[in-house]
């Protein structure tokens, strides 16, 4: 089952380990997510740390990725292109 995944502690830590999202948090365990597993990643809070191998473990999985502002509002989008449909009958 797909699963949407929403980021909003600050101070979170997004790294790729064995084909998995990894969530660090300073307060309680790492947490360990399948990316085949994630439907939709919310990144809420800007003071968290990532790198671009996450977005593109998220994008090659068909996981859609979307970055909120300081006021917790969606500021940006990042769409898989090569899973899409609509896409691929265009090109």
């Amino acid at each position: 089952m797909r699963r949407t995944t929403v980021v909003a502690t600050p101070g979170t830590r997004l790294t790729v380990s064995l084909g998995c999202l990894m969530i660090e948090r300073e307060s309680s365990a790492p947490s360990r997510v399948p990316f085949e597993d994630l439907d939709c990643l919310i990144l809420e809070t800007t003071a968290l740390t990532t790198s671009a191998s996450v977005f593109i473990h998220a994008v090659k999985n068909n996981c859609v990725v979307l970055v909120c502002d300081e006021r917790h509002s969606p500021s940006g989008i990042l769409l898989p292109l090569n899973g899409n449909s609509l896409i691929a009958s265009r090109q």
